[in-house]
């Protein structure tokens, strides 16, 4: 639960430990602790694959790190894969502050739980929020080029999202699952509210003057369909497992099952 291992449990190799009398450090810097920058792209594939809950999980654990070991406000290089004996968490080691492990919470952040992803030389947005049942409310602001966008989210029902755009003109793409992607023109001083319920969403740009356009998109099949398939095959990974801890010292054991 608080990070991608560099090999998996199963493996001989594997040292849970960093620092442990039975091996050398540098046995265990490679081949079983956990490095927080691969949280990233783990939490990245995970959303990709409408695993929302799961993915922030990990971001909440991670968040935790930050908060209460360490370098209070960051991330470190490594931990422990497991908690030493009488720990509920494990131990930091390598360096207590990494650029890379901040670099890649933040990325995975704004990019794929906020969903934003910007293409500011061909003037295009995508929006494609993938938010956790635990945040129910939302403000934020975000730079887009010269410009800047407020925006506001209420988990509902129904899902509401509200981004009011300045000083920039851009087409957006909105991505809110099931529905298929719809894309709209956005100009300086524009208001963008999407409204999302089971059977549909809606997306309208609304300027000083009054609405300018507004479309709609029913949910899509394939897209139901694909992730149903998702589902599917991982539903018999268990992630965040750390079984076949082990119990005592700083040896290595197998895993009875994945992390």
């Amino acid at each position: 639960p608080w990070g991608v291992a560099t090999l998996t449990q199963h493996d001989p190799q594997f040292h849970p430990y960093h620092l442990a009398p039975e091996y050398p450090k540098d046995a265990a810097y490679h081949r079983g602790t956990v490095w927080p920058w691969l949280n990233g792209i783990a939490m990245q594939r995970m959303l990709e694959a409408g695993q929302v809950e799961t993915a922030y999980q990990l971001f909440a654990h991670a968040n935790r790190q930050a908060l209460t070991l360490g370098v209070v406000g960051g991330l470190g290089e490594n931990l422990d894969a497991y908690p030493h004996p009488g720990q509920l968490w494990p131990k930091l080691t390598g360096a207590y502050l990494q650029a890379w492990s901040n670099a890649e919470q933040l990325r995975v952040w704004y990019q794929y739980f906020l969903g934003i992803r910007p293409d500011v030389p061909n003037q295009h947005l995508t929006l494609a929020p993938r938010l956790p049942a635990a945040i129910q409310h939302l403000d934020y602001r975000f730079c887009l080029g010269a410009g800047s966008v407020a925006a506001q989210y209420q988990a509902g029902p129904p899902q509401t999202y509200k981004y009011v755009f300045q000083a920039i003109e851009i087409q957006v793409q909105v991505d809110i699952f099931p529905f298929a992607p719809t894309t709209v023109a956005v100009q300086p001083g524009d208001t963008l509210q999407i409204t999302a319920t089971a059977q549909q969403l809606t997306v309208e740009v609304v300027a000083a003057a009054g609405p300018v356009c507004t479309a709609t998109a029913a949910p899509s099949a394939a897209r139901l369909a694909r992730q149903a398939q998702d589902d599917a095959v991982l539903a018999s990974v268990a992630f965040a497992a750390a079984a076949g801890q082990p119990s005592g010292g700083g040896g290595r054991r197998l895993s009875s099952g994945p992390r």
